[in-house]
């Protein structure tokens, strides 16, 4: 292609080739045909100003500078790089990046964070950048938020988000406070603030007085008192602080306290002379902790939230329109501005008689049926949370780091569905033993119950031993796992894992015992009309067949050598003779 040439300028390009000046026409061609031999992303345009009129410039395309750019920059100073290098490194202009600089310098504070991290001050737009690619980057669970006082305005805050301590979280902060960490290592350990710990081990800490009502406490003046001779004995020459008579005598006696009381955390948890400690006594116990916590959500929301001027005055607005037949949506679509509640509110103060109306003046409440409430007990989001992290899956993984850990496993026996009653089985996988308690009811209360009296019963280090590890399936009953795995004072006493959903073979030696059980009790026989001496003597029968899986052995014989005899004494375990074991439902009707 043969083109025009002008020999009075020449074509620049920002990649330093000269070309001869070119018509307009020919400048696209050029152009073109340049970015295709530099395979680069370009764009090309012509001078529009009457000085550059037929100049060709190669420009990058202008994009707004990122935040990796800012960081970038940050990093070049804080290298005490020159802005022109810096400039190259980001592929920027000098200008660009000098002006950066100066437009978003921040002369009096920095950006704060709780993760430490720091940032120039940057305008309110691009806070939320930054507090977003940094929650990114950290992959944590953080809510950002910019301040909006004046003082704090252009400030990025990193907030945890904000929920109400667990069981779980109590249980940690009594295990730290045993082991004599500080309210802060405890805090970090369940990722929440000093503060909040501290405040929860001072509201919800548990007085338990003196270990004996008899020994009194040391004297406050103990160690400034020197007086003599209380007990008038001519013979006794030691001052009367060194006595044990003084705490009696004394006119001066005032009770001493124990200076680990008056420093944080304020409680005896961790205190080597427990065992000989004459003071009242102070401990935080997770379980007591998290009862008064439901107490107080329980209490908090009771009773009716309106003072009783405005009582009166919503009495006196609505029971009169109420006996004249007028319905309660008309008279809540009428007034509900004045009456500044809900219609579900006023169903429920004319229920707890609140009003001088009553459910008889309702013209459709008296016809209606009361409504049948399910006996079944529904799982919460919490329950059904607390379940996943004891799944089967954990239950693997803790065999597998604890191969030689016995384990047990536990279910119900349920009767017909008009009975209550049900059994509660435990297995020891070992050696095949079963017991069975007899329940007044298929309840969680009653299984919490049932497994602290066999705690007490044979002592929380001999169950620790005997039933490390719990698995049961997952009925509503068992829907407890933190009041399961911890005794009435909150101590730790077993570790509680549930089967999949529909996967009762998960637990099959347990499942298949049963068996055992309905050849005695056959099903749809209710267990209501048996007492535990008969389920006792059902399970010394039970126990005391030989089994192929034990060689030949009963598991009876076998748990002699494995478990200790305090379960046997507890549970009134016998071994019965082989020609008198009796599998039949004539073995009860022969007790009764």
């Amino acid at each position: 292609m043969r083109m025009q040439k002008c020999p009075v300028y020449a074509v620049k390009f920002n990649s330093k080739c000269t070309f001869p000046r070119l018509n307009a026409t020919l400048f696209e061609d050029v152009a073109f045909n340049l970015g295709q031999i530099c395979n680069t992303m370009v764009i090309w345009r012509i001078g529009s100003s009457p000085a550059g009129k037929g100049r060709v410039h190669m420009n990058k395309p202008k994009t707004h500078m990122t935040l990796d750019d800012r960081i970038a920059i940050q990093e070049g100073l804080n290298n005490n790089l020159s802005v022109r290098a810096i400039a190259k490194n980001i592929n920027k202009s000098p200008s660009t990046v000098k002006r950066e600089i100066d437009a978003r310098k921040c002369p009096k504070g920095i950006v704060k964070f709780n993760s430490k991290c720091t940032f120039p001050r940057l305008n309110a737009t691009l806070f939320e950048d930054v507090a977003f690619n940094l929650g990114q980057i950290c992959n944590t669970m953080v809510i950002w938020r910019i301040g909006s006082s004046p003082a704090g305005k252009g400030r990025v805050h990193m907030n945890k988000p904000k929920t109400h301590m667990t069981l779980d979280d109590r249980i940690a902060i009594q295990e730290g406070l045993n082991n004599n960490l500080s309210v802060r290592a405890i805090a970090k350990n369940i990722n929440k603030s000093p503060s909040t710990v501290k405040r929860e081990i001072d509201a919800r800490k548990c007085p338990k007085g003196r270990r004996s009502i008899t020994v009194l406490p040391n004297c406050a003046n103990r160690k400034d008192c020197d007086v003599h001779g209380l007990c008038k004995d001519t013979r006794c020459y030691s001052p009367c602080r060194n006595c044990i008579s003084c705490k009696k005598l004394c006119d001066q006696y005032v009770p001493g306290t124990c200076g680990r009381l008056e420093a944080s955390p304020y409680v005896c948890n961790g205190c080597a002379k427990q065992s000989s400690c004459t003071y009242d006594r102070v401990f935080y116990i997770a379980t007591f902790a998290n009862d008064m916590y439901q107490n107080t959500l329980i209490s908090s929301r009771e009773g009716i939230n309106q003072e009783p001027e405005k009582l009166q005055q919503m009495d006196r607005l609505v029971s009169p329109l109420i006996k004249k037949g007028q319905p309660i949506s008309h008279i809540y679509n009428s007034h509900s501005e004045e009456l500044e509640c809900s219609r579900s509110t006023l169903y429920n103060y004319i229920d707890a008689c609140v009003f001088s109306a009553r459910n008889i003046d309702l013209p459709r409440k008296v016809t209606y049926k009361v409504r049948k409430s399910s006996t079944r007990p529904s799982v919460t989001d919490a329950e059904k949370e607390m379940v996943k992290n004891r799944n089967y899956e954990a239950f693997q993984k803790y065999i597998k780091e604890n191969p030689y850990v016995p384990v047990v496993e536990m279910d119900t026996v349920v009767g017909p569905v008009h009975t209550h009653r049900v059994l509660l089985t435990l297995m020891f996988r070992n050696c095949s033993l079963m017991l069975a308690v007899l329940l007044p009811c298929k309840t969680q209360d009653y299984v919490i119950q049932a497994l602290n009296d066999i705690c007490d019963g044979i002592g929380i280090r001999n169950f620790q031993k005997m039933f490390p590890v719990i698995l049961t399936d997952r009925g509503t009953e068992f829907y407890a796992p933190e009041a399961i795995e911890c005794d009435r004072f909150g101590e730790i006493k077993t570790k509680l894992f549930y089967c999949d959903p529909q996967c009762s073979w998960q637990k099959g030696m347990l499942e298949k015992n049963h068996e055992y059980i309905r050849y005695i009790v056959t099903k749809g026989t209710p267990f209501d009309a048996y007492t535990q001496e008969d389920i006792t003597l059902m399970i010394n029968h039970i126990n005391s067949v030989s089994r192929d899986s034990l060689n030949g052995h009963t598991p009876f014989r076998l748990s002699q050598y494995l478990l200790d005899s305090s379960i046997h004494e507890y549970f009134h375990l016998l071994e019965i003779p082989p020609d008198e074991v009796c599998l039949k439902p004539s073995l009860l009707k022969q007790n009764k």
